[in-house]
């Protein structure tokens, strides 16, 4: 799965605009300008601590402090949105504003994030696990990853997911763009 999504950072970003949601303190940026040779790298964040330590580690690159269910921007204002581990911490019932969001600011979105085991007793141990030791919100299993992503109006380009059959490091990504209506 990691070379998969190599590969389609090194495909969307390239000579890019890429905006990060849920940036932190901009740890992305290296990566995104010098390893995919993103053109812009912006970063939004919830907390105006990460901003600030993002705006000290990286003043050439803007930073925001905003929330992903209402980014302060115009549609299509970036060639690239990208989220790295941000929607497992979103609440579900705010999950589908953010991904619209990055949808209506980017013409790509590339989402990466975690998936949940889908059954038995594992399954409910695993989600015990995430929420209380964790701290985060209820985890998508990959076909809700799907129907979530369908709900949004987003079409998948590419997906990946790994170790599906173990507990631990269980990643997943896609390449999104919103789907285009016919009116």
């Amino acid at each position: 799965m990691w070379n998969e999504y190599q590969g389609c950072c090194l495909r969307v970003m390239t000579g890019s605009s890429v905006l990060d949601v849920g940036c932190g303190p901009g740890e992305q940026r290296a990566e995104v300008v010098e390893l995919w040779r993103a053109r812009q790298y912006a970063g939004v964040d919830l907390s105006y601590g990460m901003v600030r330590d993002a705006h000290r580690l990286w003043a050439d690159s803007l930073f925001l402090a905003a929330s992903a269910q209402g980014l302060p921007l115009r549609d299509g204002s970036f060639d690239v949105v990208t989220s790295s581990f941000l929607f497992h911490h979103i609440p579900p019932a705010d999950r589908l504003t953010a991904l619209r969001e990055q949808l209506r600011v980017g013409n790509f979105v590339l989402l990466r994030d975690l998936h949940a085991i889908e059954l038995g007793l594992t399954a409910w141990f695993y989600g015990l696990y995430s929420s209380v030791f964790d701290g985060s919100e209820r985890r998508f299993t990959a076909p809700e990853w799907r129907q979530f992503l369908a709900a949004a109006g987003a079409e998948i380009l590419a997906e990946g997911y790994a170790n599906t059959d173990h507990v631990l490091g269980r990643h997943c990504f896609f390449l999104l763009r919103q789907i285009q209506s016919n009116a």
